[in-house]
């Protein structure tokens, strides 16, 4: 199993989220990003930035993280708001918020899966990527979009292509929405992407968009995401 270092920015749903066994059991050290600088980043597998966090408590870090990342770590930012401050390569746009399209059935709120078949979604389902969103992602020359908004960004990519490393970004929010105790399929995406960092194949070499590689469609979840 990989070794997973949870950095905690000190907020209630910071703790709920890293104390729930079924994330628990995946964290090998929790440290607050006060004391990321103190911290053998390499000693660690994989770094997990939730949402959330103050951008500013990371920037001073941005030298450790790039050297890590250079090092060949893998980096996982949650929180792409401001993240191109202390990482590289990120494009974010914010976009409007609709926290209640969800209420209509028929309504496609446009995320589209672009590889089913990329191992993460062995462990997270195709429909736990869907509720609002906090903006959209482009994605830097050679990075892999898994999941995006059709006609605007992607919503989760994987960068192998700005550094030695490997670079997951995204602007769903699964701690914040499982540590508040609300949006079920937040909290199915936190536990898959959990499962996947630690135990499953990251897919380094899928290939890009092909016909073996279809894109799928996401629609709401019958009942409603997000209740």
């Amino acid at each position: 199993m990989r070794k997973i270092l949870a950095v905690d920015g000190g907020t209630y749903f910071h703790h709920f989220s890293y104390a729930d066994p079924r994330v628990a059991r995946f964290i090998d050290r929790r440290v607050h990003v006060g004391d990321l600088g103190a911290t053998r980043l390499d000693d660690f597998d994989v770094v997990l930035l939730p949402c959330r966090i103050d951008p500013d408590s990371l920037i001073p870090f941005a030298g450790a993280l790039r050297a890590y990342l250079d090092g060949g770590g893998t980096v996982v930012s949650l929180n792409a708001d401001a993240a191109d401050e202390f990482l590289p390569g990120i494009v974010n746009r914010s976009t409007e918020v609709n926290f209640w399209w969800w209420l209509d059935g028929g309504v496609d709120p446009g995320i589209r899966i672009m590889r089913p078949s990329h191992p993460l979604f062995a462990h997270v389902g195709a429909g736990h990527v869907i509720w609002h969103y906090h903006g959209v992602l482009t994605p830097p020359p050679g990075a892999i979009s898994l999941v995006d908004v059709e006609g605007e960004g992607s919503l989760l990519y994987i960068d192998r292509a700005s550094t030695a490393g490997r670079l997951i970004v995204s602007t769903l929010d699964p701690v914040f929405h499982h540590g508040s105790n609300f949006m079920p399929n937040a909290t199915h995406l936190l536990y898959g992407l959990m499962e996947w960092l630690a135990e499953g194949a990251l897919g380094d070499a899928m290939a890009p968009i092909s016909a073996d590689h279809p894109i799928e469609v996401v629609r709401a979840v019958s009942g409603g995401c997000c209740a």
